[in-house]
């Protein structure tokens, strides 16, 4: 009788002719086939004997099976696998098993994945990388991937540049790391409202380049986050209510909206009290003109750029407690801007140089400046003038209150009218051996 456990050796009873006994024991090994769905996605090859590679990561444990399409079936895979077909056209890839995670594809491969049909029954550990590149990829899924165990889905779309799909029922409450994520996906716009982001840290670059996308994520969670640096980086399309985000924690808003030219959203109330970094933040940010002078910004070393090319921006930032920043360099470039921000403490400050290169609509007396750490002053009015009387201020005010020596200083097109001004401006090229460059005595 044949045994039906066949985990463990099977015993034959064979009988012989002449009618005696014999006893055999046979060793059966029966592989048990994976359990669960496959995932499952489509590949489509122009030519013949092409091949892909489905990679791995080297921090994960593997043990899959996988189904090549083609009449080829691979069990016990512990890593890496490539495959050869021999004809063109489109092949269905089904995985089985433990795959926790798709390593990130080479270039070749990630172009033949043209999409995701089904996730299965995988238990995922990680989504980093998975489909960076992927720029032939859509989505047909109807089911969800268990992202129970997933923390990173840092670049999980970065360059994907044809996704767009349905996939704001995914539970991404565990993951907090999503930097990159649908950078350049331009085609991505999907409704992902609903995420519960609440353990996200990292969105820096998230939706970079994503040109398309413009959902409403105001109700975000977004109280762990701690860098944010090119979140919205020329997405061109994103305008919308952010202002109830808990950004408390956020420390990096580096170039946070740079390029995001249609970006207007009321971000007054936010709390920037432990961002350290602010540079290029609002750069090229062409259509932002809101009332952000209530910020704490005591803690911001760097504002860089911050408003570079923002051409529409004229709000009252007069209060501001800069007096840790150090770098200034092209804060004001190409800007519409024009408050006065004369009783700004610079005294930290190391760099404004092209602070206000080319902001032709600036005219204010920063004379009470204390400037007397700045080492880069070259074209920092480049090609703007400022009236008489304020350019007389800044002379005098600078050179009475002390400045750094061998400064390159770029005045613009300002003039000097006073004697007081005439004497300061000699005091600095004479006394402090500046190179001066502006408009001349009126």
């Amino acid at each position: 009788t044949l045994a039906t456990d066949y985990s463990k050796p099977v015993e034959f009873t064979v009988t012989a002719e002449d009618g005696t006994t014999q006893e055999y024991t046979v060793t059966v090994t029966v592989e048990t086939a994976n359990e669960g769905k496959p995932f499952v996605t489509t590949w489509k090859f122009s030519e013949d004997n092409e091949s892909i590679i489905i990679p791995t990561s080297n921090d994960f444990i593997y043990d899959f099976t996988i189904d090549w399409g083609d009449g080829v079936v691979q069990n016990g895979r512990t890593g890496y696998s490539k495959h050869t077909y021999a004809n063109a056209g489109e092949y269905t890839v089904k995985i089985f098993g433990t795959f926790p995670s798709i390593g990130s594809m080479d270039y070749d491969s990630s172009k033949k994945i043209i999409s995701i049909d089904s996730w299965g029954g995988i238990e995922w550990q990680s989504m980093e990388n998975a489909f960076i590149n992927c720029s032939n990829l859509i989505y047909k899924a109807t089911d969800a991937p268990d992202l129970s165990n997933v923390t990173s889905m840092k670049s999980m779309f970065s360059r994907a540049t044809s996704f767009n799909g349905d996939i704001g029922g995914w539970n991404v409450s565990n993951v907090t790391d999503m930097a990159g994520m649908f950078s350049g996906a331009t085609s991505f716009n999907g409704d992902i409202s609903k995420w519960n982001m609440s353990n996200v840290t990292d969105v820096s670059s998230m939706f970079s380049w994503a040109k398309f996308f413009n959902q409403d994520i105001g109700g975000w969670d977004m109280s762990n986050v701690v860098n944010m640096g090119r979140m919205f980086f020329d997405a061109e399309s994103f305008n919308q209510d952010i202002g109830g985000w808990s950004v408390s924690n956020v420390v990096y808003m580096t170039s946070l909206f740079s390029d995001a030219e249609s970006f207007n959203g009321d971000i007054s109330n936010w709390n920037v009290s432990n961002v350290t970094d602010m540079g290029g933040m609002f750069y090229n940010a062409i259509s932002f003109n809101q009332d952000i002078g209530g910020w704490n910004v005591s803690n911001v070393t760097d504002m860089s750029s911050m408003f570079y090319g923002a051409r529409n921006f004229s709000q009252d930032i007069g209060g501001w407690n800069v007096s840790n920043v150090t770098n200034m360099h092209a804060m004001f470039s190409l800007a519409g801007f024009n408050q006065d921000i004369g009783g700004w403490n610079v005294s930290s400050v190391v760099d404004m140089g092209d602070m206000f290169a080319l902001a032709t609509s600036f005219d204010q007396n920063l004379g009470d400046w204390d400037v007397s750490n700045v080492t880069k002053m070259d074209s920092m009015f480049r090609n703007i003038t400022l009236s008489t009387s304020n350019y007389d201020a800044l002379l005098i005010g600078w050179e009475k209150n002390g400045v750094s020596k061998n400064i390159n200083f770029n005045g613009g097109f300002s003039k000097y009218r006073s004697q007081a001004a005439v004497q300061a401006r000699g005091r600095l090229k004479n006394n402090n051996n500046w190179l001066i460059t502006d408009g001349g005595k009126e």
